[in-house]
Parts: C-alpha cells; structure tokens; sequence
C-alpha cells in the first residue's frame, strides 16, 4: 500500500495575511527534517524550514490551541504558531511512525504504529509540547483520528475502531464495524463519524459506537481520505477519485482532473484541496469543480487539513 509522503493543513484567520492559508508537510529526500509548504490559495506554494537532523517523512497535522501540529517518522513531533516557523518536541516514541493528529477539547492525540513493539500507537499532549504514551490495547497500525461529539475515533488496519472520551482510556469498537477492510480516513459532521478505506468501504455513526456500512459502495478504489467542510462530505482516494456526499449515506461521483491517487483532502472557507502522488494537488471553490494546481514538488502529497488559528495567542516552546 502507498501510505503517502506529505501532507498539508489550512489555516484560516490573519495565519499569513490571508483569510485561508494552507500548509503542506512531509516527505524530504534530501535535507535533514521533513518537507514542509505553505500557500494562502492551494495553487502557489512556498517552501519551509523543518528542524530536524535526519532525513523523514512527516504524515499528520492538525490545529487546536492556537497550535499547528505534524507528526511522523521516528516519533517526529513539531510544532508551529503560523504554520512558518516550527520546532521539534520530544514524543518519547522514536520507534513510532505517527500517522495523524487530532485535537479536541484542550487535548492532541497523535495515533499510528511502534514498529519495535508491534502495537497500535497512541500519544497524548493538553499542549503539543508533553506528550505521554497510551495503551492502545491494538496490534493493528492506525492511520487516522479524529475529534468529535466529546470524543477520539481512532481508525486503522483490518476494520480496526477505536474510541476514547478522554485520550487514555481507549474502546476497541472494531467488532462494530462490520468490515475488516483497511479504514485510513475519518471525519466527523452533521452528527455523524465517516470513515473510509479499501475496496470503497464507508462507514458511518452517529456515536463512534455502532457502525453502519455505505451500501453499495461508490467505487472499488481505495478512499484514502474523508472531509466535512461544515455543508458536504467530500472523499479522494486512488485514481483519482473524488466523491461528495450531502447526509454520508449517499455518494456522487464527481469529476477528477487527475488520475492520480488522491490521498487527502480538506477545506477552508469554501475553499478545497486534495493531494496525491507526485506532489498532485487540485483544488475546487465549491467541491464539486476541480482544477489541477502546481505544489513545485515532485513527492508524494500526504495529508490536507483546514484549521483557524489565532496567532496572538502566547505560546511557550521548548528548545
């Protein structure tokens, strides 16, 4: 499976004198840290200094507390107030690969796979600076979390699910889930969780709790990544593929301009953006029209997320 390379995260606010911004993060083949881009349109982009002494892929991001977060390799953790300058934390986690972040009510979990250990990696942190180790209580690799309706959904390899009201106590729903396909995507909305995966597959719950499956499913593709941007859902995967849905239950193809994998997608004040394979990015003013963009890049687009961010917020870092 192709999990990817890089990834970009919005901004929305004054972030770089724009009401939206977007910041792409993730694979760098040749400088120590990991490559990290910004754009305030999703079509230009500008290149990023990333700490780091080794060369890695970062593979998640997210916002909350005025707070920009990436993780990846080797338990990477950086942080940033504008999505410009950022600094390296210490996970306690370097035979983790982390694989998303999300943030919820005063708290970042960071979820993906130790590679040592052979488990379900989870991290906690109330400040993207200290973060602390918890059970996941998986075997399987997880690949995508979200925070929603007062709690995490954790997703993963074999139809794992996972959910947790507070970080560190997590329920493993997976016998719920009516599916041992792989789930990569997740999302929450309308009073709904939505995860996708290989083979089509889309799930739905109104609590994180019981499942139901997408019948049929909209394609046989693999759907990398699901978003809600506050009116629609909106799902990319392999191929190219893009799909909208008003309620989750039922998908409209929509035409893509690439026929490369898509692996994320996200939104920011009507503004959409997906990533893919070889630095692909398109992007839509209504999520239903999608133009080709130029990322100046060459690697793999891994990850798209939108947040708001207030930049006057104080922020401690340590060095």
């Amino acid at each position: 499976m192709v999990i990817l390379t890089l990834l970009a995260l919005s901004l929305g606010g004054p972030a770089l004198a724009q009401d939206a911004t977007f910041v792409a993060v993730g694979d760098e083949t040749l400088a120590p840290g990991g490559k990290i881009l910004t754009s305030t349109d999703g079509a230009t982009w500008v290149s990023r200094t990333s700490p780091g002494t080794q060369i890695i892929t970062l593979w998640g991001a997210t916002r909350g507390g005025g707070l920009i977060v990436a993780v990846g390799d080797l338990g990477t953790i950086l942080i940033s107030k504008d999505g410009i300058t950022w600094n390296e934390q210490t996970s306690n986690a370097p035979n983790s690969t982390l694989f998303a972040v999300a943030y919820k009510e005063g708290l970042f979990a960071a979820v993906g796979f130790n590679n040592l250990g052979g488990t379900g990696t989870i991290l906690t942190s109330p400040n993207g600076i200290d973060w602390t180790s918890q059970t996941s209580g998986t075997l399987n690799p997880l690949f995508g979390v979200k925070g929603g309706a007062g709690q995490f959904v954790a997703v993963g390899q074999l139809g794992t699910i996972l959910t947790s009201t507070n970080g560190s106590t997590w329920t493993n729903r997976t016998l719920n889930s009516g599916t041992t396909d792989l789930l990569t995507g997740i999302t929450a909305g309308k009073g709904l969780f939505v995860a996708t995966g290989e083979l089509g597959t889309i799930l739905t719950s109104p609590n994180g709790t019981n499942w139901t499956t997408v019948t049929p499913a909209p394609t046989t593709e693999l759907l990398y990544s699901v978003d809600y941007d506050g009116d629609n859902f909106t799902a990319v995967g392999t191929a190219g593929v893009i799909f909208s849905s008003k309620n989750g239950a039922t998908w409209t193809n929509r035409t893509s301009p690439t026929t490369n994998d898509l692996f994320s997608v996200a939104s920011n004040r009507g503004l959409h953006v997906a990533v893919g394979l070889a630095g692909t990015v398109v992007n839509s003013a209504d999520g239903l029209n999608w133009t080709v963009q130029n990322s100046g890049v060459t690697t793999d687009l891994n990850w798209v997320t939108s947040v708001k961010i207030n930049l006057f917020l104080p922020l401690v870092i340590k060095q």
